[in-house]
């Protein structure tokens, strides 16, 4: 039995369903048989979560690893289409800190107004995870061409009108 306030463990979970089926009608095993089976299953469980957590654990590792040491620069978006991060790469070929990056739309990486408004209608279709469509059911953004070198702006002005896709 666990300490007060403490949490149960497999050994008490197991305990605990094995006295609640051993009484029940149709369950023919003696509540310390089912306790077996019950753990026995609690631990299988718990093994194979600790191995997904750890496969989980370790590809993120790698993907930090390839990210933070890739030689082109990558942008990390969110589903609203804003920049999250950007790695070495990218900063030092655009030649601005990550704090002027970050938060600011994808789309100001773009070179030119056409590709500008591909990127935004890319993102407008994209399904990602937690995207939220803009109240009225559209989504817009204001795509802009970013020039980029030595002293110049961040960010950019804007090069082109909002650009609106409306979800249906």
């Amino acid at each position: 039995m666990p300490e007060p306030g403490a949490e149960p463990g497999p050994a008490d979970i197991a305990r605990r369903w094995a006295a609640r089926l051993a009484g029940l009608d149709g369950i023919a095993l003696p509540a310390h048989e089912l306790e077996t089976h019950l753990l026995d299953l609690a631990l299988e469980a718990r093994a194979e979560l600790d191995s997904a957590r750890a496969a989980r654990d370790d590809a993120a590792r790698r993907f930090i690893d390839l990210y933070a040491a890739a030689p082109v620069g990558v942008a990390l978006g969110d589903a609203d289409g804003l920049i999250r991060d950007v790695n070495p790469a990218l900063v030092q070929l655009l030649e601005h800190s990550r704090s002027q990056l970050v938060g600011t739309p994808l789309t100001d990486l773009a070179a030119t107004g056409a590709d500008a408004e591909a990127l935004a209608a890319a993102l407008d279709t994209a399904a990602l995870p937690g995207r939220r469509p803009a109240g009225n059911g559209s989504a817009c953004r204001t795509p802009r061409t970013a020039r980029f070198g030595p002293g110049s702006p961040w960010p950019p002005s804007p090069a082109t009108p909002t650009v609106c896709r409306t979800r249906s």
